[in-house]
């Protein structure tokens, strides 16, 4: 998958998740109707389309950040002029200019600053680009865990010996 499918309709993206969905279902023999976003997350390690979007952008940035792609790639990305902008609740970073249509904002420039400055100060330093992207994958999958429906298994384990009790008659 590429970042282009960053700035694809939800229904695209949607689509490829249900894929994802059937393919993590069908490799963990999991019913249809059963929950699989923890399963494909905890024991797969893969990542929706909206984190790989994410990890792929990432990838590229540091590549450009780093100075391994091409001459034409080392001054798209202008990582000096960077405007931050603190409030009570958040911190927000954006490019010196910023466009005003929502069609910039959906554009590969705008969310490559905006992720690579959204993931911590150690990362983006990274020491070479496997461990780069080992350690983005890994802060992605714990994200995506956090907004999973961690399946409850006290119903799997439940207690029967005071219907044991009741049924045989002992105290």
């Amino acid at each position: 998958m590429c970042p282009i499918f960053g700035t694809a309709p939800n229904f695209n993206i949607d689509c490829i998740e249900k894929i994802v969905r059937r393919l993590g279902r069908f490799i963990l023999n999991i019913k249809k109707y059963d929950s699989v976003k923890f399963d494909i997350t905890s024991k797969l390690k893969w990542l929706f389309p909206d984190n790989l979007y994410k990890l792929e952008t990432l990838k590229i940035v540091f590549n450009i950040f780093t100075g391994n792609c091409p001459n034409f790639f080392l001054s798209y990305i202008d990582f000096v002029n960077i405007n931050t902008i603190t409030t009570r609740t958040n911190t927000y970073v954006r490019p010196i200019y910023t466009g005003n249509t929502e069609l910039y904002k959906r554009s590969f420039l705008y969310s490559a600053i905006v992720l690579w400055y959204s993931i911590p100060l150690d990362l983006r330093l990274s020491s070479s680009y496997n461990s780069f992207k080992y350690k983005v994958k890994n802060l992605l999958l714990n994200e995506q865990l956090l907004t999973c429906n961690i399946p409850n298994n006290e119903a799997d384990q439940l207690n029967y010996s005071c219907i044991e009790r009741v049924a045989t008659g002992s105290t």
